[in-house]
């Protein structure tokens, strides 16, 4: 066998390095250095450094004989003589026997070098078919990486140390260079100048030799046949390749040597000597790495090998599957090696079964009874064969072939049936006659079996009593035969008829389950490491086994109550361990089920006369009489380890400011909220029992925490958090009693703590409670008051966390009891909200900015419930502080009338942006009713506004960009972002509900504040240099189309001219600066297209153009928010234009249906954006059906339409022949009608992209 290459040829060119290493210390090889840095810095790396295994990687074999070739079935590709026949070196290419090896050897590693050099300057580009890529669509450009390496030379010979070194590479092969500083040259020596000299002409005769016309197999087209660059001879074979050893501890060393490999594996013929290296390496890696080289040949190039190789191949894996899996001790040693060589089988059996290999199932059978190590080998080749169709099948074949498999695998389920059986009698026949191991690989199969496989092999056998008998009980077979067990418990599709088996199997369970010991939790503790893991897996497999049968099989299991209960009592147990994944398990349980007991015993079943309806009642109160106890248990359990509620983070953002983040979805949110809707199930069913329950533990933490010297408040919290989740669960009269009784106690346990953190801790824990019960405090205004008072105390504490806690439960409770404050209470003088202004400014002195604003927030929450007239008087009153301090700052500016002292005066700008701050949290809690306090400061602030903008353009301007980090620049922005952020939040409100109940259109609010906005914020935007653009100004125009879009469309062209032009050029250029833009930008268009779509065809071509090729380059970003955002965009900008008038769509199509349909075929088959595949599919769905139903007769008729997309296939993907191509366009037009078979063809596609066909491998004449 053997490959040959020439000179320079291309991709495999690389390969030279490995078989150049015997003469790597030839002399001649100095100067190449010189003409070739880095390159060669590489080459010096792998000659000194290459292990053993990577020498192991390159079997050399030479052309074998007639008479070899008969004694070498068990070889690689060898399945006949004619195989190896066809594996020989063509002779004519191969006479190489006038050849200077050495010399041949030099040339070949300079074109090598000459090759990796032309590669550095034009590096590959990032899509996967670039060619897809029209003059429209904008530069996608690779992120910036950075390149440092130690110190060299330069191409000219000069010693350099390239330091930083950035570089960026667009679609369309642009290269933008930032160059590095250079040290100081030092002059080179005079016979280094000579080698030098020497080389570069060297490297000249040998390009004009590499630059002679090839043939069609990349051969110098002379006379004289080229040397081989690699050769696959018995004298290079990897055992001897080279004579440098690796240190395998050296990281770096092992790093490249999997680069080497790297390139090996993707030599196309470097299978070949697959088996040369499994026969003569002893190194499990260097295996490992071969089995991997000829796994992809199978996976991706099988169609193309021939018939021999093909049984060659095959006869050989088998056979080695065989040779290895009977010897124990190698199966132990190198258990990863022959798991690899397990799927390298299956890979050859997704080729070749059932078509080609219908014996298959039954020879792998068969052979299990012959070696009992062989069998459990066979057992796991099974398993891997079922999880590679049934549970991968989906992503890695057509869904035909799917279909096809899993129909032959069910067809011949039986022999595999009978094996494991066969099996698992035989154990029980002849206890220790089969080795524990198979008997282990035997249940761990069948479990991943019985998903899919015929009922009847489950429930008309005597598999169940089999597994419950005899496989329980020892504990080295317990964990698998639960998991046995718990695929039957959750069948439920067809097995109504087997409903009495699955109760016997269901009571079969209970009684082994009631054997084990009832303390679980303290006896597993106990117990060393390795047992204690045991128990844990064990009751997380019982959870899931019980929850099985009682969540698919509930009606069922009711009916057995001698064994229902004792199957919950035992998942109360469980819930009680400390596993957190065991819990969760039985938390959703516990969810399910106590939501159906709540539903059942709600009311009666409709349709039922009075009769039957007492005798529903009857049977649900003796239900509940029933799970009473059960229910007890879970209420403890839950409450004792409830999960924490959703937080508000406090973080400070990039402007320096402290903000409060919104928690995202997690895990702990999950449980908690599955355990919240638990606790009111179980409230519902018996709330006193809940009460009992809750006081107890609260009057034991008053009795036993008091004399703690180190108190762990955990456990309160805990508690705190199941009150707080089971507000508005009781009856308001029970729920009234039991807060005065909960409240109470926490406060005399907080009289009772010792040291401000402990007191600091009970009273966070008593502001959540009672700000959980807005339906108490609304019913008793004393209460109340005395809780918002007391909240006015804690925001004095400077203690940490006090204080947000205090505004926090004080905003909460506004919003909940907002009516309260501004109605005038019993012996009361006045509203609460009317005697706030006498005491506001001392309330909030302690207070930091954040929560001054989440204090007023809550303010603008009680005046919200005022009546309109009563809005616009309170606002003022409660603003009457901040808007003196406003007034205060205008007339200091006016007296100095000095913009210079302005702007450098930093508390005067925090005081701006807090006074502005305020002002919007006020807009997000009233809404427009802010009108008048707004229109009062309006005018100024946009003054102020106008006054940071040109300071920052001018020093921007002037300083460059550094200047944006001075403290009073971030002070100046801040104060524009606050000014564009309190008008996005106004017109936000201009619903027209809002805006009626102040007598204010939105067109009226359009008209009023922002047309003296608009022309300052686009003016300043396009100006800025990109790193002074604020996000927020895009934020802004989102808001201001989606809000107002019937007097904002006639905008949209200065929106496009003077925001959105500049900001496209700022985020273009990569894929990662400018995040918050990017993403703005993008809701921007969404905004535009859903509320101002008219208005996007009265725009000017070049604006028109520049919208579609955003969201053409947005389909490529690498972020998928933004891809995402791209799509959506032009989903529904088709939908919408596809909808109206067709002189409208057809002229757009005329000019951008083939750009488009080319784009989007482009992402489809480009890997890495794989998370958009719905909606890419749906929008090449969208312009087929435009084209199938003769829409576009004018612009894209379905005949051009199909040739341009077989054209742009044929082209795009080599790897598909004509047929395929013709038949996926025909599919795609054919299926439009039915989008999900139009999906899945789709889908089926893509997957046959991943392998080659006979189109690609042979060459054009």
């Amino acid at each position: 066998m053997g490959c040959q290459q020439s000179a320079d040829a291309g991709p495999h060119a690389s390969v030279a390095m490995v078989v150049l290493l015997p003469h790597s210390k030839r002399p001649e090889y100095r100067s190449l250095k010189y003409a070739y840095p880095w390159a060669f810095e590489n080459l010096l790396q792998t000659l000194d450094n290459t292990p053993d295994l990577t020498k192991a990687q390159l079997p050399q074999l030479r052309p074998e004989t007639a008479d070899a070739a008969d004694g070498r079935d068990s070889r690689l590709g060898a399945g006949t003589a004619k195989t190896v026949a066809t594996l020989k070196p063509n002779a004519k290419e191969w006479d190489a026997s006038d050849t200077d090896v050495t010399t041949l050897s030099h040339e070949a590693l300079v074109g090598h070098l000459r090759t990796q050099v032309l590669r550095g300057m034009k590096r590959s580009r990032v899509r996967s078919q670039p060619e897809l890529t029209k003059d429209r669509s904008m530069p996608r450009l690779e992120p910036d990486k950075e390149m440092r390496t130690t110190r060299g030379r330069n191409s000219y010979g000069n010693f350099f140390v390239k330091e930083s070194t950035w570089e960026k590479v667009g679609f369309l092969g642009e290269r933008t260079l930032k160059p590095y500083e250079q040290k100081p040259r030092t002059p080179l020596p005079e016979h280094l100048r000579e080698e030098m000299r020497a080389e570069r002409e060297t490297v000249h005769q040998i390009s004009l030799k590499l630059s002679q016309p090839r043939n069609r197999d990349g051969m110098a087209a002379s006379p004289r046949a080229a040397a081989p660059i690699l050769t696959f001879n018995e004298g290079q074979h990897p055992a001897g390749t080279g004579k440098c050893g690796i240190d395998i501890s050296d990281q770096s060393q092992r790093k490249l040597a999997h680069e080497v490999l790297t390139q090996v594996r993707t030599h196309p013929d470097s299978w070949f000597a697959v088996d040369t290296i499994l026969a003569t390496s002893h190194s499990p890696d260097t295996k490992f790495f071969a089995l991997n080289v000829l796994e992809n040949v199978i996976s991706t190039r099988w169609m193309v090998l021939t018939e021999p190789q093909k049984a060659g191949i095959k006869n050989y894996v088998v056979q080695l599957v065989i040779k290895i899996s009977a010897d124990e001790h190698f199966a132990t040693s190198q258990k990863h090696v022959l798991t690899k060589l397990n799927e390298t089988l299956v890979n050859i059996v997704k080729q070749e079964w059932p078509h080609a290999w219908e014996n298959f199932i039954p020879d792998i059978c068969g052979s299990c009874k012959t070696n009992q190590l062989l069998c459990e080998n066979n057992l796991r080749i099974l398993n891997m064969m079922s999880e590679e169709i049934f549970t991968f099948g989906k992503s890695q074949m057509v869904s035909k072939k799917v279909a096809k498999l899993k129909e032959s695998l069910n067809s011949q389920f039986a022999a595999i049936y009978e094996l494991c059986s066969y099996i698992l009698k035989s154990h029980v026949q002849s206890p220790g006659s089969v080795k524990p191991s198979l008997i282990t690989t035997t249940l761990s199969t069948l479990a991943n079996f019985l998903e899919w496989i015929a009922l009847a092999f489950i429930f008309e056998t005597d598999l169940i009593q089999i597994l419950l008998l005899h496989f329980w009980d020892p504990l080295e077979y317990r964990l698998d035969c639960a998991r046995c067990l718990n695929e039957i418990a959750c069948l439920h599709e067809g097995v109504q008829q087997y409903q009495p088996q699955i109760i016997q199997c269901f009571q079969g369970v209970v009684e082994k389950i009631q054997q084990l010991p009832e303390n679980i939790n303290e006896a597993c503790a106990n117990l060393p490491g390795p047992q204690r893991v045991f128990w844990e897996v064990f009751h997380n497999q019982v959870a899931l086994l019980l929850t099985g049968f009682l969540k698919h099989h509930m009606a069922a299991m009711e009916a057995q109550s001698r064994y229902m209960i004792p199957a919950l009592n035992y998942l109360v147990r469980i819930s009680m361990g400390p596993n957190e994944e065991t819990f969760k398990i039985c938390v959703e349980f516990w969810q399910t089920f106590s939501a159906r007991v709540y539903l059942e015993n709600q009311a009666p079943q409709l349709g039922q006369t009075p009769l039957l309806m007492d005798g529903h009642r009857d049977s649900q109160r003796e239900k509940l009489k029933l799970y009473a106890p059960v229910l007890a248990e879970v209420r403890q359990v839950l409450i004792s380890k409830m999960a924490k509620p959703p937080e508000v983070t406090i973080k400070e953002n990039e402007e320096g400011h402290i903000v409060r983040v919104e928690e995202e979805d997690t895990d702990e949110l999950a449980l908690y909220k599955m355990m919240r809707e638990a606790l009111i199930y179980l409230t519902h069913l018996d709330s006193s029992h809940m009460e009992r329950i809750v006081l107890q533990r609260v009057a034991q933490e008053c009795l036993e925490r008091q004399d703690m010297e180190k108190w762990i408040p955990t456990n309160l919290n805990r508690l705190c958090y199941a009150i707080g989740s089971i507000s508005g669960a009781m009856q308001e009269v029970d729920e009234k009693r039991f807060v005065v009784s909960v409240i109470k106690d926490l406060l005399s346990l907080c009289d009772m703590k010792k040291g401000k953190e402990n007191k600091a801790a009970v009273a966070s824990n008593v502001m959540y409670v009672v700000g959980q019960y807005p339906r108490f405090l609304r019913a008793h205004w004393k209460f109340l008051k005395t809780v918002v008072f007391k909240l006015f105390e804690f925001m004095h504490e400077t203690f940490p966390g006090v204080q947000q806690m205090a505004v926090d439960t004080f905003l909460r409770i506004c919003q909940k009891c907002k009516k309260k404050f501004i109605t005038q209470q019993n012996n009361e003088p006045a509203p609460f909200i009317e005697t706030m202004p006498s005491h506001i400014a001392q309330d909030i002195s302690e207070l930091e900015p954040l929560q001054i604003c989440t204090f007023f927030e809550a303010v603008g929450h009680m005046i919200s419930a005022a009546s309109s007239d009563q809005k616009v008087r309170l606002i003022a009153l409660l603003m009457g502080l901040f808007n003196d301090k406003w007034a205060g700052i205008l007339r200091g500016l006016s007296a100095t009338g000095s913009l210079e002292a302005f702007v450098q005066n930093q508390q005067v700008l925090r005081q701006i942006s807090l006074i502005l701050r305020v002002n919007e949290r006020m807009v997000v809690a009233i809404g427009t009713a802010c009108h008048a306090q707004l229109a009062g400061i309006y005018g100024d602030m946009l003054k102020i506004y106008k006054v940071c903008s040109d300071f920052i353009s001018h020093s921007t301007a002037q300083q460059g960009a550094q200047v944006m980090n001075l403290a009073n620049v971030k002070l100046l922005r801040n104060v524009k972002r606050d000014t564009l952020r309190l008008v996005r939040s106004f017109v936000d409100a201009a619903t027209p509900q809002g805006a009626a109940e102040v007598r204010l259109t939105p067109a009226q609010i359009a008209q009023r504040f922002v047309p003296p906005l608009l022309e300052p914020v686009l003016a300043d935007y396009r100006s800025n240099m990109p790193q002074a653009r604020d996000a927020e100004v895009l934020d802004l125009l989102t808001v201001l189309a989606t809000r107002i879009h019937d007097s904002i469309s006639q905008e949209v062209g200065r929106i496009f001219e003077m925001v959105l032009e500049c900001t496209c050029d700022m985020i273009k250029g990569d894929f990662q600066s400018y995040p918050d833009h990017r993403v703005k930008f993008y809701d921007l268009l969404k905004a535009i297209n859903a509320n101002c779509f008219q208005a996007l065809f009265y725009l000017p071509e070049a604006q028109l153009i520049l919208f579609v090729d955003s969201l053409i380059w947005a389909m490529k970003h690498e972020q998928p928010q933004v891809a995402d955002s791209g799509l959506q965009v032009l989903s529904q900008f088709l939908e919408r234009l596809l909808s109206g008038p067709s002189s409208i769509y057809v002229p757009f199509f005329k000019q951008y249906y083939f750009l488009i349909l080319q784009a989007v075929i482009g992402v489809l088959t480009d890997t890495s954006h794989k998370s958009g595949f719905k909606l890419q599919q749906h929008i090449l769905l969208q312009l087929i059906v435009a084209a199938e139903n003769q829409m576009l007769s004018d612009a894209a008729p379905k005949q051009r339409v199909m040739e341009f997309l077989f054209e742009l296939i044929g082209k795009s993907f080599p790897t598909l022949n004509k047929s395929q191509a013709e038949i996926f366009v025909l599919h795609c037009f054919n299926k439009s009608r039915q989008p999900v078979e139009f999906q899945q063809h789709i889908r089926d596609f893509l997957i046959q992209l991943k392998v080659h066909t006979i189109a690609h491998h042979i060459a054009d004449p």
